[in-house]
C-alpha cells in the first residue's frame, strides 16, 4: 500500500501562462513535490488560457470560468472543489479576491482543513491602489477575517511581504508570513554563458508582457537619448502586447528615430527563448511593480547580466549580494546608467557570474520545493515539521 507526505490540494482562479507567476508555480512544482512523497491535485479554470494549455494539466479538474472576468466566477467549481477538499490534508491556495480562491477558503474552513495562501503579487501596493475602495470593502466582508485563520501568507520577496503585512496593520491575530522564492527552468543553467568582452554593437533584451507598468516606452525613449544613442545598442522586445496598453511600441520607436534599433519578437516561449537569454548582452526590466520577477530570474540563470529598478521584487536581495544592477525608470537617468553599464564589459561579465551563482542557490525548483517541504511538514505535523 502506497504512502503519502500529505494530499496536497492547489487552487488557482487560472492556469494561463499570460498570468506568469502562478502559472509557472502549477506547471514546475507539482511534479517535484510529487517526488518527494506528496500527492498533488489542482482545481483551476479556463480564465485566458490559449488553446492547447490545459493539455500541461492533465489530472487538473478545470471549471468553466464565465462573468464577471475580474472574478473569476466559475459556479460549476464549487461542487467538485468541495469534494476535493475533503479528500486534502491541506489547501494552498493561489492568489486573493476571486471567486475561486474565495470558495476555497471557505470550503476548508467549513471542512476544517488547514489552508496556505500565495497570493503572487495581488496584496502588493501596486495592484491593492487598483480599485482599492473595491479590494477593501471585498476582503472586509469576505476573505479578511477567513485570512486570518489562514496556516499562513507565501511571499516571494520583501516587496511582496511588506504589502501583506500593511493589509493586516492593526489586526489582534495577523496570519504569519512565510518567504519563498518562485523557481525557474533548470535547462537555463546549462546554457553556455555569452562573453561580453567584446565590443559594441550590444543587445539589450526585454523579456516580458508589454503592458502599462513594464515601462517599455520609457526603455525606447532612454535610447533614443544621449548617451545611450551615441553607442551602438541593439534592443530585442519580447512578450505580448497586452490590451489594455495605451500606446503602440512600434510607433513609438518610429517616432523616436530608433525603430532600425529596435525589433519586436512577439511571445518567444522554449528553446527560442533560452536563444534570446543567451545571446543578449544586457536583460532590461524598468517596471513599476514586479512581486517577485520571473523573467529576470531567467536570465540571471541563463547567465544573462541583469539590470532592474528596485520595484522588482528580487532586486532587494540580489543586488545585495551584487547579482543585478539597480536602474531608474527615469528616461534620462536610465540612458546614463546603461550607458555605464555597457560601457564596462569586465563589470559587465562578473555581474552575469554573480547573477547565475546567486540564482543557482535561490530560483532551482528543487530548491524551492524543498523550502516549501518544511512549509507543509510546520502545517500538518507542526512539532514534526520543526524536528526535521
Amino acid at each position: 500500500m502506497s504512502t503519502t507526505k500529505g494530499r496536497i490540494l492547489h487552487v488557482s482562479p487560472s492556469f494561463a501562462r499570460r498570468d506568469g507567476g502562478p502559472s509557472e508555480v502549477l506547471r514546475n512544482l507539482p511534479s517535484v513535490l510529487t517526488n518527494r512523497g506528496y500527492t498533488i491535485s489542482l482545481a483551476t479554470t479556463d480564465k485566458g488560457a490559449e488553446r492547447g494549455e490545459a493539455a500541461d494539466f492533465p489530472n487538473a479538474h478545470i471549471a468553466r470560468a464565465r462573468w464577471p472576468n475580474s472574478w473569476t466566477f466559475s459556479p460549476s467549481l464549487v461542487r467538485p472543489l468541495s469534494n476535493l477538499i475533503a479528500q486534502a490534508d491541506l489547501v494552498h491556495i493561489h492568489s486573493v479576491n476571486t471567486f475561486p480562491t474565495a470558495a476555497a477558503i471557505h470550503l476548508a474552513l467549513h471542512l476544517k482543513k488547514p489552508f496556505i495562501i500565495e497570493p503572487h503579487g495581488a496584496m502588493d501596493d501596486y495592484h491593492w491602489n487598483q480599485s482599492r475602495a473595491q479590494k477593501e470593502l471585498y476582503t472586509l466582508l469576505i476573505e479578511r477575517r477567513a485570512f486570518q485563520r489562514s496556516a499562513g501568507f507565501i511571499v516571494s520577496s520583501e516587496i511582496e511581504e511588506t504589502g501583506v503585512r500593511k493589509r493586516f496593520a492593526g489586526a489582534l491575530n495577523p496570519p504569519q508570513v512565510l518567504r519563498l522564492p518562485l523557481g525557474v527552468d533548470d535547462s537555463l543553467f546549462s546554457l553556455e554563458s555569452k562573453s561580453r568582452l567584446t565590443e559594441l554593437p550590444s543587445t539589450i533584451l526585454f523579456l516580458s508582457r508589454i503592458s502599462h507598468k513594464k515601462n517599455l516606452d520609457k526603455l525606447l525613449i532612454a535610447v533614443s537619448l544621449s548617451p545611450l544613442r551615441d553607442l551602438d545598442v541593439r534592443i530585442r522586445v519580447a512578450g505580448p502586447i497586452d490590451p489594455s496598453l495605451r500606446y503602440d511600441p512600434r510607433q513609438l520607436a518610429t517616432q523616436l528615430g530608433v525603430a532600425d534599433r529596435v525589433t519586436f519578437l512577439g511571445s518567444v516561449a522554449g528553446s527560442s527563448r533560452s536563444r534570446e537569454l543567451q545571446k543578449a548582452d544586457l536583460f532590461v526590466l524598468a517596471s513599476e511593480d514586479e512581486s517577485f520577477g520571473v523573467a529576470p530570474a531567467e536570465a540571471m540563470a541563463a547567465g544573462c547580466p541583469v539590470a532592474v529598478t528596485e520595484r522588482v521584487g528580487l532586486a532587494a536581495s540580489a543586488s545585495r549580494e551584487s547579482a543585478v544592477a539597480l536602474i531608474s525608470s527615469d528616461p534620462t537617468r536610465l540612458s546614463s546608467e546603461l550607458s555605464q553599464l555597457l560601457q564596462d564589459k569586465a563589470s559587465l561579465q562578473q555581474l552575469a557570474k554573480d547573477g547565475r551563482v546567486y540564482a543557482h542557490r535561490n530560483f532551482r525548483w528543487s530548491v524551492v520545493a524543498d523550502k516549501l517541504c518544511s512549509i507543509y511538514a510546520e502545517v500538518l505535523h507542526p512539532t514534526r515539521g520543526k524536528a526535521e
